[in-house]
C-alpha cells in the first residue's frame, strides 16, 4: 500500500469515527429549518387542542418542549394540558361510575374508554372495564349451558346425538377451564369444538377470550412478542367488544417499538447495519415513534457515506 493510499485510508477512518460517534446526539437542524419544525408542531398542537384531541396534542408539546427547553410558552401549555387531561379522564371515570350504578353498561364503557384515551396508564376505569368484561362473560356463559342444555332436551338419532354430545362435552370443558384460568388448556378445548362448528359465533367469542386473557398475562409479564402474538389470534375470531383487545394490541405494539429503539441505541456505534435493523422494526411496530425514525433517518445517511467511502478505497 503506497503512502498516499494509508493517508487515505486513515483519513476515511477518522470521518467515519466522527459520523459514528456523532450519533450520540441527534444533529441540530439549521436555524430556519428547525424554526419551520417548530411551528408547524405549534400549529398542530393548537389545531389538536381545538378538536378536543388532548392525549396526541400533550405529545406534540412534549416535542416542543424538548425542542426549545426555555421557551416558557411551551412547557405552559404541556403543563396545563396535562392538566386538563387529568380532570377530563377523572371527569369520565365519574360519569362512567354513575352509569355503571344505573345499569347503562353500554355508557359506562364509553365513558371509561374515554378517559383511558385520554390516560392511558389510568387504572380505576381499567379495572372497571376489566370487572364489566367478566360479568359479561358470565351471562354468555350461562346463555350458552343453557342452549346446550335445551339441545339435549330435543329428540335426535341416536348417532347425531352421540356425536353432538362430544362436541358439546369439548365446550363446556373449554369454557370451565376459561374460568379456571387454565387457558392453553381451555383454547385446545374450544378449538376441538371450533373443528365441528366453525361458524359458532359464541364459541369464537369465547376463544377470543382466552387469547386476549392469554396475552395480557404475556404483556404484564413483560413477554411482549408472545402477548402480541395471542392478541393478534384474538382479532382472527373477531370478537364483538374488542375495546380490551384494541388497547393491549397498541399498547403491546409500543413497548415492542421501545424495546428495539433501545437495542439500536446500544448497538450503533459498533455495527450500524443492526441499529438499522433494530430502528426499523421498532417503526414497523409503532409508526409513530418519533426517536426511531430520527435515528433511522441518520443512519442511512450514514450507512450510505460508509459505502461510498469502502467503494472509494477500493479504487485506490
Amino acid at each position: 500500500m503506497t503512502k498516499w493510499n494509508r493517508r487515505g485510508l486513515l483519513y476515511g477512518t477518522i470521518f467515519v469515527w466522527s459520523l459514528l460517534t456523532s450519533c450520540a446526539h441527534v444533529a441540530p437542524l439549521p436555524t430556519d429549518r428547525m424554526r419551520t419544525v417548530i411551528e408547524a408542531r405549534e400549529k398542530r398542537a393548537m389545531e389538536l387542542m381545538f378538536q378536543g384531541e388532548l392525549a396526541e396534542a400533550l405529545i406534540q408539546w412534549k416535542v416542543l418542549k424538548t425542542l426549545e427547553p426555555k421557551n416558557r410558552e411551551f412547557t405552559q401549555q404541556f403543563l396545563a394540558t396535562k392538566t386538563l387531561i387529568q380532570k377530563r379522564a377523572n371527569n369520565h371515570v365519574k360519569l362512567g361510575k354513575g352509569a355503571l350504578s344505573k345499569g347503562n353498561i353500554t355508557l359506562a364503557k364509553q365513558e371509561f374508554l374515554k378517559a383511558l384515551a385520554l390516560d392511558p396508564h389510568m387504572s380505576t376505569p381499567f379495572s372497571c372495564l376489566k370487572k364489566m368484561e367478566k360479568e359479561r362473560a358470565m351471562k354468555i356463559q350461562a346463555k350458552k349451558i343453557r342452549r346446550l342444555a335445551e339441545k339435549r332436551k330435543a329428540p335426535a338419532p341416536a348417532k347425531l346425538q352421540s356425536v353432538s354430545s362430544q362436541e358439546a362435552y369439548y365446550l363446556q370443558l373449554g369454557i370451565g377451564l376459561l374460568r379456571q384460568g387454565r387457558l392453553n388448556e381451555s383454547i385446545r378445548e374450544i378449538k376441538k369444538y371450533l373443528n365441528t362448528y366453525p361458524k359458532d359465533r359464541e364459541a369464537g367469542e369465547y376463544l377470543a377470550e382466552a387469547y386476549i386473557k392469554l396475552g395480557i398475562d404475556c404483556y404484564e409479564q413483560g413477554k411482549m412478542a408472545k402477548a402480541l402474538t395471542h392478541l393478534e389470534e384474538a382479532r382472527e375470531y373477531k370478537p364483538a367488544d374488542s375495546s380490551q383487545l384494541d388497547y393491549y394490541l397498541t399498547r403491546t405494539r409500543q413497548r415492542l417499538a421501545e424495546d428495539f429503539y433501545q437495542k439500536g441505541m446500544r448497538v450503533y456505534l459498533k455495527d450500524i447495519t443492526d441499529a438499522i435493523e433494530y430502528w426499523e422494526k421498532s417503526v414497523s411496530y409503532d409508526s409513530k415513534n418519533i426517536n426511531a425514525q430520527m435515528r433511522l433517518e441518520k443512519a442511512y445517511k450514514i450507512r450510505k457515506k460508509l459505502k461510498e467511502i469502502e467503494k472509494t478505497q477500493k479504487l485506490k
